[in-house]
């Protein structure tokens, strides 16, 4: 019992010692709301950032993995995304020697794949095609994976054999 009032009194004196530092306002502090992290009308969102926001979360919801590449351009190109060309695309699709080959047989599907699917930078052996897309509005780029037969770029619905693998998205760095 005596330990209790001993702790009593020690509890006592060290509130009575903090009151006395704190500020003549300091229940107002304790009391008043926290400050927002929502800007206010005066300190509104920058129109980039919500434009960006805006545009990378709207193309999300419509993206699964497993649709057809075809779907998938129709949806990123409604939205307002542009193609991004690579001029290396003929060399990363059909090699370094794409121009004999290409001159050779100017209809095999790789050789006029790049100049009808602008967005394509490369396709691997076993059938990973990467793509590119640029969102202007926003300043947001838009990078894809695809697997399949690349042939298939522009077939729609479960007739394809490209399929849309996973993408992500990233603020362009300021030039």
């Amino acid at each position: 019992m005596r330990h209790r009032k001993i702790a009593c009194l020690l509890m006592a004196l060290l509130l009575s010692a903090c009151s006395a530092e704190a500020p003549a306002d300091a229940d107002q502090a304790a009391t008043a709301a926290p400050p927002s992290t929502q800007p206010t009308a005066s300190e509104s969102v920058p129109m980039e950032e919500t434009k960006t926001q805006t545009a990378s979360a709207a193309l999300e919801a419509e993206l699964k993995a497993g649709m057809a590449y075809a779907d998938f351009r129709k949806q990123v190109l409604a939205q307002g995304w542009t193609p991004v060309p690579d001029a290396q695309c003929k060399a990363n699709v059909v090699g370094e020697n794409h121009a004999a080959v290409c001159s050779q047989d100017p209809n095999l599907a790789s050789c006029k794949v790049c100049d009808e699917m602008t967005e394509l930078s490369a396709c691997s052996g076993d059938g990973h095609c990467l793509v590119r897309f640029r969102h202007d509005g926003s300043g947001e780029s838009l990078e894809a994976t695809g697997y399949g037969m690349v042939e298939d770029w522009n077939v729609s619905g479960e007739d394809s054999r490209l399929q849309l693998s996973k993408w992500s998205f990233s603020k362009d760095s300021a030039p």
